[in-house]
């Protein structure tokens, strides 16, 4: 086995890289679970795996929404504080209410798997939706930091570059719609 160091943009914490299997033989004993199987395990897999990528994207999401909000209370612009601007204002909130509401959606989506209820539509719909909302949020962040948002000495750009990240792992967006849009229509076929 070899391996090839891709570089990120971010989530730096966490190595990439190609890995290659040269010359390796497995053997029947080395299989994990049933034959022909391996497809549905990987699916409820990435169930999970969605689950755990809007919890980090949740706390990226609060981290950038409490750093903007202190920094809004702490900066000074056209003679008062940054927060007393309504489009700050207006963004603070949006950014609320996009954070409240995918932690909601997630701790929906855990009560059901922990409940052992299939969570194929809810993990898809959280991933979908969570990730983007929380990349938002991070995103009004950086516009409330403006150019300072925009460099690594801040952690608003780390979490920036972090988040944009999560939006593939699990899944990309166009992938959970189509997993979305297929249970949406068997849900209400007889409707």
């Amino acid at each position: 086995m070899s391996t090839a160091p891709l570089h990120k943009i971010g989530q730096q914490c966490i190595p990439f890289c190609e890995v290659y299997f040269d010359d390796v033989v497995l053997t029947e004993d080395q299989r994990m679970g049933e034959p022909g199987k391996g497809f549905m395990m990987l699916m409820k897999n990435f169930e999970v795996e969605r689950a755990y990528i809007v919890a980090e994207q949740v706390g990226l999401a609060q981290a950038a929404l409490e750093d903007a909000a202190k920094y809004a209370n702490q900066r000074i612009a056209f003679g008062k504080p940054l927060y007393k601007q309504e489009m700050i204002q207006e963004l603070l909130t949006d950014m609320e209410i996009k954070v409240q509401t995918t932690r909601q959606l997630l701790y929906k989506t855990l009560w059901m798997m922990d409940n052992d209820q299939p969570v194929q539509l809810e993990s898809a719909m959280l991933k979908r939706y969570g990730c983007k909302e929380c990349f938002n949020v991070i995103d009004m962040a950086l516009q409330i930091y403006a150019g300072l948002g925009y460099t690594t000495e801040v952690r608003v750009g780390r979490l920036w570059a972090d988040a944009r990240g999560n939006m593939f792992g699990g899944g990309t967006h166009e992938i959970m719609a189509y997993i979305c849009g297929r249970q949406v229509a068997k849900k209400y076929a007889d409707a």
